[in-house]
């Protein structure tokens, strides 16, 4: 619950909103001054830290670790759960897992068909449903506006006027601007 709660925060500040960026579009991210190498080393510390304490709970309960605990099926079990719920959410990995762990105790009678139940559940959601389960849901916090915008007739109605420029008239003149960011000169 608190590594929920410290994503959910994360998601919702400066930070989630450069690892967002970055996730749709990488080079669109670096153009608008996000340093991506620097955004994607942090991404590999802060998912570093909650796994580290994933497998310190582990090795503990078990009283044993080695090269044998983790094979190639748990990764794609593992990676079934966040395709199941949807990478892009916060509660779709947990509810992927749920929902994964739960058909498959089901189909412990079968064993021998569970590694090809997973394999076609993967083809099917990337077919039918690609962003998984909750992908197209945002569980970020949405910002509320504190005022609505003008609407034009009603600026009319209170008396208000709008002065257009004039034919050959000098709207806005700059000189000698420039944006740098990440190396990139504007």
């Amino acid at each position: 619950v608190v590594i929920y709660a410290v994503c959910y925060l994360i998601a919702g500040s400066h930070f989630g909103k450069a690892f967002l960026a970055i996730r749709e579009d990488e080079i669109a991210a670096s153009s608008l001054g996000i340093n991506v190498g620097l955004y994607k080393v942090l991404a590999f510390i802060l998912s570093a830290i909650p796994a580290g304490i994933a497998g310190n709970y582990y090795a503990y309960y078990m009283s044993y670790i080695g090269p044998t605990s983790f094979t190639s099926d748990t990764s794609i079990l593992i990676l079934e759960m966040v395709i199941l719920g949807g990478r892009a959410s916060l509660f779709g990995p947990i509810l992927g897992s749920g929902i994964l762990v739960i058909v498959l105790e089901g189909l412990r009678s079968i064993a021998e068909f569970r590694q090809a139940f997973i394999g076609a559940t993967i083809i099917a959601i990337l077919i039918f449903r690609p962003q998984g389960l909750l992908g197209g849901y945002s569980t970020q916090r949405k910002k509320k506006r504190d005022h609505k915008p003008l609407p034009y007739k009603n600026y009319k109605k209170s008396g208000g006027t709008v002065d257009y420029p004039q034919k050959g008239e000098v709207i806005l003149r700059g000189k000698g601007i420039t944006k740098e960011f990440g190396g990139v000169k504007a």
